[in-house]
C-alpha cells in the first residue's frame, strides 16, 4: 500500500506562504522593537532551540507578555495556543489568527 502523494504546490500557495511568513516576521520585528524600548529583557537557553524540526516550548506564564517574548525569542516561526475568549474580540481575534495562534477552550 502506497501513501497518497502530496498535492502539487502551486505558485499561488507558495506566494501565500511567503506573504504569511513576511506578515509574521514583520509583526515579530515590531513587537521586538516595542519590547526593547519599553522593557528590559534577555533570552536564556536559546542554545537549546533545535535548528530544525518540530519542538514544544513551555513558558511558565509569569506575565501576559510571555507569549510575545517567546515568539520574539525563537528563531523559527511559532504557533501559540490562546484562550478561546480572546478570539471573540474582533480585531484581536483576527490578528491572533493571522500570526498563527489557535484557540483553546479551558476545562
Amino acid at each position: 500500500m502506497s501513501a497518497d502523494p502530496a498535492p502539487p504546490t502551486t505558485s499561488r500557495s507558495v506566494a501565500r506562504r511567503r506573504l504569511r511568513r513576511l506578515w509574521y516576521e514583520g509583526w515579530k520585528g515590531i513587537i521586538w522593537l516595542l519590547l526593547r524600548l519599553l522593557v528590559r529583557f534577555r533570552f536564556e537557553g536559546r542554545e537549546h532551540e533545535p535548528r530544525r524540526g518540530p519542538y514544544i516550548v513551555a513558558a511558565n506564564h509569569a506575565s501576559f507578555l510571555d507569549p510575545l517574548l517567546v515568539a520574539v525569542g525563537l528563531r523559527a516561526p511559532s504557533a501559540h495556543m490562546a484562550k478561546a475568549d480572546l478570539f471573540a474580540v474582533p480585531v484581536l481575534g483576527a490578528w491572533l489568527r493571522s500570526v498563527g495562534s489557535f484557540p483553546v477552550r479551558r476545562g
